[in-house]
This record gives C-alpha cells, structure tokens and sequence, in this order.
C-alpha cells in the first residue's frame, strides 16, 4: 500500500487535506467509475439509472455530494484517476483561519508544482489545488478566485497577480472596516 504521508509545510496539520482517508476510499472509488464505464460498453445506460446507482454508491462511500462531478465522462477530463482521488479527498474544513494560516495556503497554491511519482500523496499533489481553494472559499468572506489569483492590468500594461501579501489584505476580513 502506498503511504498518504506528505509535508505540506507551513500549512497547519489541522488545515491539511485528509490524504489518509482519500487512500482508504480511493480504489473503491476508481472501481467503480470502472465499473460503470464498463457497464455502458456493453449496456448502455440511457435512462441513467446505472448512473444514479454508481453515484449514490460514491456518495456512501465518501460522504460527498457527486453532483458537481460528471461521473461518466471522466475521460474527457482529467481521467478516472483524479476523479477518483478527487471524489476520495474529504472536503476541507469550516474553521477561523488566521492570517499565517491564509498565507501558507496562498504561498502554496501560488507555487509551481511539477508531476511526481511515489507515494499517493506525491502523485496526486498537484490536484491538491481545489481543496485549498475550497478552504479559502469557504472560510473567507472575500474569497473571489478571480480577484486572488487571476492576473489583473497595471497601468503601464503589463499583467500582474497579487502578492501573497496582498491577498492576506483581501482576504481577511479583520483587516477591512
């Protein structure tokens, strides 16, 4: 078995995603988004109710609502492996974070990340992005995607993004009246 360990640095434990339980779930989630892939090679499921029963199997297993995932086209996205690992990965918490906590996850999600190979953390680290996202979208008032981590148009032209500073300031309400 793979092991789930993996240092996310300065981010807290608490805050860190639950990669221990993502293992534990993920190959049964992998079989059967498999399994269903198969079931329609060779039934088909125009009704959808081979669909309906995978995804409340998923949701059993996981805990988690399926229906912003499309469960049966997986290949035209990132393939069954991150969608397993993705539907796997428990959903952040909802906590008070302060403001070392919303730089660490900021640094870290403004840090360029290469695939690896190795433990489950390590190959799956690069879609660890959305849970971090999820955790600033969910406790953070002022969280806009585009506003934090899209680029904006300084006055000479040139494109730029927020520091990691700056988005602190945008993010943490204490700071703004």
């Amino acid at each position: 078995m793979r092991t789930a360990s993996y240092d996310h640095g300065v981010i807290p434990r608490p805050l860190q995603p639950d990669l221990k339980t993502a293992e534990a779930r993920y190959d049964a989630v992998l079989d059967e988004l498999h399994a269903y892939a198969r079931f329609v090679d060779e039934h088909g499921d125009e009704k959808g109710t081979e669909y309906e029963s995978m995804s409340s199997r998923i949701q059993q297993m996981t805990g988690k609502d399926t229906s912003p995932f499309n469960l049966a086209e997986w290949w035209e996205a990132e393939g069954a492996e991150v969608l397993a690992f993705r539907l796997s990965l428990p959903d952040p918490p909802a906590v008070t974070l302060r403001s070392d906590d919303v730089r660490a996850i900021v640094r870290w999600l403004k840090t360029t990340r290469l695939p690896r190979s190795g433990s489950f953390a390590e190959e799956f680290e690069l879609y660890l992005d959305d849970y971090y996202y999820e955790l600033l979208r969910k406790n953070c008032s002022r969280y806009d995607h585009r506003v934090v981590f899209g680029s904006r148009r300084s006055p000479d032209g040139t494109r730029t993004e927020m520091s990691v500073e700056e988005a602190v300031e945008w993010l943490l309400p204490s700071r703004h009246p």
